[in-house]
């Protein structure tokens, strides 16, 4: 999921009003212990800094009979905004609002890369294609999946081809014999096939990288 935001540097100011000036101090520094109370859970909701700034001492405002105290604390908060994303892998429209949903000042961008989303609606053929203007070296090749269990899925096919082939491609056997044939320097196969009974049979022949 694409997700864009930025920070908001500024600070607020709390006002406190009594008639008592002893309870106008009560009053305040049980502001000041809830928020820091809360400091974790304001973490937590994207406020990165927030830290007690300065406090005035009581005055007393003559035309309203009554005593104030301030006190200002200063915060970095981070906003996210991500509306709209249809799925974590890109090439998928997405809507961004920063402030207001459908708002007039709505994003709608499309992020793309060498990337395909495979679900139980479609399965998209993943092309990686060089061109005389572009010379693409592929270097690896990440899943992210979430199979249900005791569903094998379908058949994985993997080609290194030339458009202009009309030839059939020469199928290999395992996944280290097409690897080795279609990167041999000195003369790679470029018309090469494996394929996989399911997809089950695909992911288990990658490494897997990090927590589940």
């Amino acid at each position: 999921m694409l997700l864009r935001g930025g920070h908001l540097d500024a600070v607020v100011q709390f006002q406190i009003w009594d008639v008592n000036p002893d309870d106008i101090e009560i009053e305040m520094n049980d502001l000041h212990n809830r928020l820091m109370a809360d400091k974790e859970t304001l973490r937590s909701q994207g406020f990165l800094i927030f830290r007690s700034e300065q406090t005035t001492t009581s005055e007393f405002v003559t035309s309203l009979n009554a005593w104030r105290k301030t006190t200002q604390f200063k915060f970095l908060f981070e906003y996210q905004y991500s509306d709209g994303a249809l799925s974590i892998i890109t090439r998928i429209p997405i809507e961004n609002d920063l402030y207001v949903k459908n708002s007039p000042e709505q994003e709608i961008s499309t992020v793309t890369d060498a990337i395909q989303r495979w679900d139980d609606e479609d399965t998209n053929t993943l092309s990686v294609i060089a061109n005389s203007d572009s010379n693409i070296k592929v270097s690896g090749l990440n899943v992210l999946t979430h199979l249900p269990g005791g569903w094998l899925g379908d058949p994985v096919i993997i080609d290194r081809t030339n458009l202009e082939t009309v030839a059939p491609p020469t199928v290999y056997g395992t996944l280290n014999d097409f690897l080795d044939t279609v990167t041999n320097e000195s003369s790679p196969d470029q018309n090469a096939q494996i394929t996989f009974a399911a997809l089950d049979d695909f992911v288990a022949e990658l490494t897997t990288e990090g927590a589940p």
